[in-house]
């Protein structure tokens, strides 16, 4: 619980930002700045963290008190990785308002820092209403949903390293998690031994 204590103020930083609006100064690809070489550790860190948030949840069964934990922890990666400048930090003052800029044949705005900051709230964002729906007192939470909002966690991280210029981790990032197997009709859940000929299956609590 100290984990997810000391999140929240990053919340209400986060839900009282400006945002910079989409016609902002754009700024061209050419123009972002490499991110500092211990972005790659953190992003192996980060990858490995929502591992442990995948786990319990397609465990059988699946074991929604277990993920609130990796969650805070998930926070801390990314908490880590705007001081590392890896990633940014929402803005404190109003934008400075749009300036055209010429276009260039061929010159793309794909990334730069407002499609960086906005892919990163969006990530933020989304922890944030996952870790709410699973820490203590929040109700019994459906593993359904939470997987869903799980895989729209992967492709917020997918969207934030792409738009930050990030490097993916060695062996890709999680795949996205499905519904746990149930055992056959007639066969006892993982971990339960198997009865003798004519006796009932052990009860599943």
């Amino acid at each position: 619980m100290k984990k997810i204590a000391t999140v929240v103020p990053l919340l209400v930083v986060l839900l009282t930002a400006t945002t910079i609006p989409a016609g902002a100064v754009p700024v061209r690809a050419e123009e972002q700045v490499a991110p500092p070489a211990a972005c790659t550790a953190l992003v192996t860190k980060l990858s490995d963290t929502v591992k442990k948030v995948i786990a319990p949840l397609t465990a059988v069964p699946p074991d929604t008190t277990k993920v609130a934990a990796p969650l805070g922890d998930v926070l801390g990666v990314l908490t880590e990785m705007q001081n590392t400048k890896c990633l940014p930090t929402p803005p404190v003052s109003v934008p400075a308002p749009p300036v055209a800029v010429p276009a260039v044949p061929g010159d793309e705005l794909a990334r730069g820092p407002e499609q960086c900051l906005s892919a990163a709230m969006n990530l933020f964002s989304i922890v944030f209403g996952l870790l709410a729906k699973v820490v203590p007192g929040a109700g019994v939470p459906d593993v359904t949903k939470l997987l869903a909002e799980v895989t729209g966690l992967l492709k917020a991280l997918t969207d934030t390293l792409s738009a930050c210029g990030l490097p993916t981790p060695p062996g890709g990032l999680p795949a996205a998690p499905g519904l746990p197997s149930l055992p056959a009709p007639g066969l006892p859940a993982p971990g339960l031994p198997v009865p003798a000929p004519g006796l009932p299956l052990p009860a599943v609590a």
